[in-house]
C-alpha cells in the first residue's frame, strides 16, 4: 500500500466529536449516533461524502488517545445543532492511502500506514489533522468497499 501525494483545499465541517483512546470501540458508536443525524445539518455540500478527522494532539491527550469526529463537509456554520460541533480544516499537503475492503479491518491499515510506511519514510506527520474521507466508493463492509486515509505530513 502506496500513498498518493496531494494538496487538500480547506474546507469547513460540521459533526459529532468522540475524545479517548482508540481502543474502545466508541468511534464505530461515534458513527452510528452521527449517521442518524448527518441529514439534518444545515448547508452541507456534498450528500455522497462524509469525513473522520483524526487529531491525536489534541489538550491533554495522553498516549493512544484522539479527539475523533464524525463530520460532513458545510457551506458555512449557520445553524449548527446543539450536539454538534463546527471547524475549518486547513489546506495542506496529505499522503493519501487507499483502504479496500471491509470497514471492520480498517485498523490494519492504520496500523500499516502509522506503524510500518510513516516511520520509514521520508515524512513526518505536521500535528495538522488527519482524515478519512468516505465517498461513493464506501460500501460498509463489503470486499470492494475504498475508502481513504489521508495523513498530513511534511519531509523530515
Amino acid at each position: 500500500m502506496e500513498p498518493v501525494f496531494k494538496i487538500i483545499p480547506g474546507f469547513k465541517i460540521v459533526g459529532m466529536m468522540y475524545s479517548g483512546r482508540v481502543d474502545t470501540g466508541e468511534i464505530p458508536l461515534l458513527w452510528n449516533r452521527f449517521a442518524d443525524k448527518m441529514e439534518t445539518v444545515p448547508n452541507r455540500i456534498n450528500e455522497h461524502k462524509c469525513f473522520g478527522i483524526i487529531n491525536p494532539f489534541g489538550e491533554n491527550k495522553s498516549k493512544g488517545e484522539i479527539d475523533y469526529v464524525a463530520a460532513v463537509e458545510v457551506e458555512n456554520f449557520n445553524d449548527v445543532p446543539d450536539d454538534m460541533i463546527s471547524a475549518d480544516i486547513p489546506e495542506g499537503e496529505y499522503a493519501i492511502f487507499t483502504h479496500v475492503g471491509p470497514i471492520s479491518n480498517i485498523m490494519n491499515s492504520v496500523k500499516y500506514i502509522y506503524g510500518e510506511w510513516l516511520p520509514n519514510s521520508e515524512y513526518t506527520l505536521t500535528g495538522m489533522p488527519d482524515l478519512e474521507v468516505y465517498d461513493e466508493r464506501f460500501k460498509l463492509e463489503a470486499e470492494d468497499s475504498e475508502c481513504d486515509i489521508c495523513l498530513s505530513v511534511k519531509k523530515k
